[in-house]
């Protein structure tokens, strides 16, 4: 792992360390930007010392897939504060509206991209409900008025009443002479075991959150295997194996 942190991460893991002393310091609860998957994997490793403070990743709902990182303090619970809220924007029927174009959106106005989690585009109703931080909500309510050419209608909504939208997946199966991390990939993300080899070792693939940089290492049933712009499935491992010796594996790849 360490010979993939980058500037930018050290300078992630410095801003995480300071939210973490001043959660320390002040007992308040803090927490960083939204993260995406590379980054919520460097600071999974680097809070690992500091077990003597509760740390979750939340992004407002169960699979969200941009979360924050928040430090609580002893007896403090997320709800006692919640860090997070949501938007829906409601459009009008003439306009197909993509999650670029409500993203552009709200960058384009000054927003930090770290202030905003996952877009959950519901194009048969026309909304869009964002996952914010909640000291944006303000500006986002009075500010934002269009995504590209069509008018936008913003409300709050809390959290429980998001439209999540419906995982569609495609179910296949195949078979590995080992779960080995390089053999399951190159079978879930139709490549060759060389690529997924490669795809490994350069940091790129991630096993349940966090990169994994060794080919060989066991997948565990029930994993998320994601690597950007190769997708992500999840696979489940029979335990029963051919008339080769080669195990079974059911691959759900989200589409």
């Amino acid at each position: 792992m360490q010979q993939y942190i980058l500037n930018d991460d050290k300078l992630l893991i410095r801003k995480a360390e300071d939210k973490l002393n001043i959660c320390e310091k002040r007992a308040v609860m803090t927490c960083t930007g939204f993260l995406n998957d590379r980054e919520q994997s460097v600071l999974s490793e680097a809070i690992k010392p500091y077990g003597d403070i509760r740390t979750l990743f939340y992004g407002g709902y169960d699979d969200a897939e941009r979360r924050i990182l928040v430090f609580l303090p002893e007896y403090y619970e997320l709800e006692d504060d919640m860090p997070l809220t949501a938007v829906r924007a409601s459009y009008y029927r003439d306009y197909e509206l993509s999650h670029r174009d409500f993203l552009g959106a709200l960058t384009g106005s000054g927003i930090s991209r770290e202030a905003v989690g996952d877009i959950l585009v519901d194009k048969g109703a026309h909304t869009a409900d964002i996952i914010i931080k909640k000291d944006i909500k303000d500006f986002v309510l009075s500010e934002i008025k269009n995504a590209g050419r069509a008018a936008l209608d913003i409300t709050e909504i809390p959290l429980s009443s998001l439209h999540i939208p419906v995982v569609k997946t495609e179910v296949f199966t195949d078979t590995v002479a080992s779960p080995r991390l390089d053999a399951v990939a190159a079978a879930g993300f139709g490549i060759s075991r060389e690529n997924a080899s490669s795809l490994v070792r350069g940091g790129k693939v991630f096993v349940n959150r966090v990169i994994c940089q060794s080919p060989d290492k066991p997948v565990p049933d029930g994993a998320l295997v994601n690597a950007a712009g190769y997708g992500k499935f999840k696979v489940y491992i029979s335990g029963n194996v051919s008339k080769k010796g080669r195990m079974f594996l059911r691959i759900e790849k989200f589409v």
